[in-house]
């Protein structure tokens, strides 16, 4: 019976165009496309020796030996496709590990096919798979049913396997990957009732083509600017591995500076600062790369994942990462210095769910420690604040529910007056489990969760209460300022609520001050400008603070309806450099030409106080005063310090 070659044509027709799209979108970047490189590779040659195979039979070729090498050929190779199937599958499960550690699965791995590869190569001496009789025909053997018992096994592990790890999928990858095995019996089936149909590796082809288009998309798991992977990327495989419990060391290099290096160099010169930066990186790896993987997690952060085979290289690689990231990069003839931590994070013994590291890797500042370091995370997580920054929004809520938030008050005092008469509002969160929490940690987290808008409104009230309280006004003080993040800023109807809340507790409007950053003042929607401008029209000053912290754009600050620049902590620092002692003295004259008052914090020493009083700063804040205090030791302190 002659066999019919057009399902072979068409598969390979299928899977060349695979290959080709595969090196066009550059899918060869990391193991696990190489594994599914491999599938399709081995298929090519599969389906290839099978078309000469049927083509030599079915023209009764007289060349025995080739027909001999090619049909052995073609059972060899075809019979490993569902082994490499099976490999495909462990590495998209990230259990290389487990399987390592289990000799039983080793064995059901190896064995079967190494059974098929002894009897192929001794086969041309006894023809118990396969023969070419006199009339040169081909003919099936006695032995030719181990092939269909070595695909059973491999299937059959394969498919178990497959359910087994079936939570470590997304749904249509999980459904890709089962429409797969599917079909190799359906196929065979197929094939052995109706022989002259080859449909076997067109089976394979449509199901690699399944696999491509639902679990095979680099543009969803890669990032376009570096090349690396996507944090949804990061997190879906650090879920897996966590959920496997497998060892691995993870790298995460954050830039320092990248904030100043965005505001200064813009959008598209901070893309090509990053893409310089991950090719850096690729260098720094060199042959280690194809068996790490690397991701992006924005705001200038990048992660390198080592596996159980590389722990023993991670710290090497911190080395050489902090060597190639210190030398500064040439950008439009500028040379752009990038300050670098590194962190070393060991799992599970530093970080051992998807929670913390998700917080570790994208959320934790390192704010005490310098530049161009190399940390570990066992250093910077002590005293349970690994377990804090996982249960971050947790903690949230529940310092909402039980009141564990509280408003504490710093003392501002006035050159002027020789008193203190006002006072900045600062939030102070203090869990009953976790004690103290910064809210260098807990804002941002409040700002992603949404959490923000509730804390808002609780400071707001809480102070509009305590201007309104007899015991303030006892005091003799002008107004209090309160921070108002990003966030809150953005809500349509913010600034009618404020409004609302004058006229609840019956106090003024030059009582309080609002103060917005100057991240803040580079958003130009217009909900956020129609609350600055309904504020400030309501006869509400409005404070510019941390000032200094960005890109300072004048022509921006002189813009906006503000009252008060509250210069950055940073600009005490400069006072004692005699070049930034020039700028900051220009700074703060073009400050006052505009009829702006000024406010420097972080002031904790006389000397810093006397020396900003001379430049005629209005107000000082810091700790040289007072630090902030709870409300009732706010009360006693302006009590004796204003009466004395």
């Amino acid at each position: 019976m002659e066999r019919i070659n057009i399902f072979n044509y068409c598969a390979l027709a299928i899977l060349v165009i695979i290959s080709v799209i595969m090196l066009l979108r550059g899918m060869l970047h990391n193991k696990r496309n190489r594994y599914f490189g491999y599938v399709v590779l081995l298929a090519i040659i599969s389906v290839c020796f099978d078309i000469v195979c049927i083509s030599m039979d079915n023209m009764a070729d007289e060349f025995i030996e080739a027909r001999y090498f090619f049909h052995n050929g073609y059972l060899v190779l075809h019979n490993l496709c569902v082994p490499m199937y099976i490999a495909y599958l462990v590495e998209q499960t990230d259990t290389w590990h487990r399987v390592k550690k289990r000799p039983v699965l080793v064995a059901l791995v190896t064995l079967p096919y190494l059974c098929v590869l002894c009897c192929s190569l001794i086969n041309p001496f006894n023809h118990k798979l396969f023969e070419i009789d006199h009339e040169l025909n081909y003919v099936r053997g006695s032995w030719f049913f181990i092939f269909y018992i070595s695909a059973a096994i491999y299937w059959i592990c394969g498919f178990v396997y497959l359910i087994h790890f079936k939570k470590l999928f997304q749904r249509l990858q999980f459904w890709a990957m089962f429409c797969m095995f599917l079909a190799m019996p359906v196929a065979v089936a197929i094939q052995m009732f109706r022989p002259e149909l080859v449909i076997e590796m067109f089976s394979q082809a449509l199901g690699i083509i399944i696999i491509m288009l639902l679990i095979q998309r680099p543009e969803e798991r890669r990032e376009s600017v570096t090349g690396f992977g996507r944090l949804n990327t990061f997190e879906m495989d650090m879920q897996k591995a966590f959920c496997n419990e497998k060892p691995m060391h993870v790298l995460i290099i954050r830039i320092c500076n990248y904030k100043s290096l965005n505001d200064m160099l813009g959008f598209q010169d901070t893309n090509d600062l990053l893409k310089a930066v991950s090719e850096r990186i690729e260098d720094a790896c060199g042959n280690l790369l194809q068996d790490i993987d690397s991701y992006y997690l924005q705001s200038g952060r990048f992660c390198l994942a080592l596996g159980p085979d590389r722990l023993s290289r991670s710290e090497e690689l911190a080395n050489r990462l902090l060597e190639k990231l210190t030398f500064p990069f040439e950008l439009r003839q500028m040379e752009i210095n990038v300050v670098t931590q590194i962190c070393l994070v060991c799992c599970p013994e530093d970080v051992s769910d998807l929670q913390t590291m998700l917080a570790f890797g994208t959320g934790m500042e390192w704010e005490d420690k310098s530049g161009n370091t190399i940390h570990r995370a066992k250093d910077l997580l002590q005293d349970g604040n690994c377990n804090m920054i996982r249960d971050i929004d947790l903690i949230i809520e529940r310092a909402l529910i039980k009141g564990n938030l509280s408003v504490y008050y710093q003392p501002i005092y006035s050159v002027k007056e020789g008193r203190f008469n006002s006072a900045e509002a600062l939030l102070r969160l203090n869990d009953e489990e976790y004690g103290e929490i910064s809210p260098n940690i807990f804002i941002p987290a409040a700002e992603k969760n949404g959490a923000i808008q509730r804390i808002g409104d609780f400071v707001l009230n809480e102070v509009f209460r305590f201007i309104a309280s007899e015991e303030y006004k006892a005091l003799n003080m002008e107004y209090v300022e309160v921070n108002l993040s990003v966030v809150q800023c953005m809500k349509a109807d913010l600034a009618q609520e404020i409004i609302e809340l004058l006229k609840k507790y019956d106090i003024s409007p030059d009582q309080i001050n609002l103060e917005i950053t100057e991240t803040a003042t580079t958003y130009s929607q217009n909900i956020m400008m129609d609350n600055i401008n309904a504020l400030a029209d309501a006869g509400i000053a409005l404070s510019l603070d941390d000032f200094g912290t960005g890109y300072s754009n004048m022509q921006r600050v002189a813009s906006l309806p503000l009252s008060i620049v509250k210069l950055d902590k940073d600009f005490a620092n400069m006072s004692t450099d005699s070049k930034y002692e020039i700028v900051l003295r220009n700074m703060i004259r073009m400050i006052k030409d505009m009829n702006l008052k000024i406010v420097v914090e972080g002031i904790e020493t006389a000397g810093l106080a006397e020396q900003f009083s001379q430049l005629e700063c209005e107000y000082i804040q810091g700790f040289f005063y007072s630090k902030p205090l709870p409300k009732d030791e706010f009360v006693e302190f302006i009590r004796k310090e204003n009466h004395q």
